[in-house]
């Protein structure tokens, strides 16, 4: 599908948000915790688009993304959350949501659209080479960015209406 059929509207690339290449490092690069991309974002509603594209192979052992399916739809209690909204590794709550992660193997080229308010993580890259992608952050045009945010400074892209 794409974003217009998913957003059912027409779609913004927001230029506040990743926009970014991401790269993973083998000799010093750290494990990424399970998060929400939403803690980054202030708009109407919480619904945007992450889209990320493999510059190169992506797997568990290089620190390729690692997802809970269907997270995006479950309630979360605050005391599940660390104060920068990650996932707690020693809430017992959270100890099932870790159990369902999937590591997705992706190739060159290979694109994954998922949920800002899809729990994802990163492992550490135990491999040879650095791990690289680029992500974008993706909106319909009903949801705006809260005025005065820093998701509303740089403003957006419009990218045209749905089909």
């Amino acid at each position: 599908a794409g974003l217009a059929q998913l957003f059912d509207e027409g779609v913004c690339l927001s230029l506040a948000h990743h926009n970014c290449v991401m790269t993973k490092h083998p000799a010093f690069g750290t494990a990424t915790g399970w998060h929400r991309d939403i803690r980054y974002w202030s708009f109407t509603k919480p619904d945007l688009i992450s889209v990320w594209l493999a510059l190169g192979p992506e797997s568990a052992a290089n620190g390729g993304l690692q997802f809970i399916p269907a997270s995006h739809g479950i309630a979360i209690q605050a005391d599940q959350l660390d104060e920068l909204d990650f996932l707690r590794p020693e809430a017992t709550p959270n100890q099932a949501l870790f159990a369902q992660g999937k590591s997705p193997v992706l190739e060159q080229g290979d694109v994954v659209f998922f949920h800002s308010r899809l729990f994802h993580a990163a492992g550490r890259n135990t491999g040879h080479a650095t791990r690289t992608s680029v992500v974008f952050a993706y909106h319909g045009t009903s949801n705006t960015p809260v005025a005065g945010s820093k998701s509303a400074a740089p403003g957006d892209i419009f990218l045209g209406p749905a089909d």
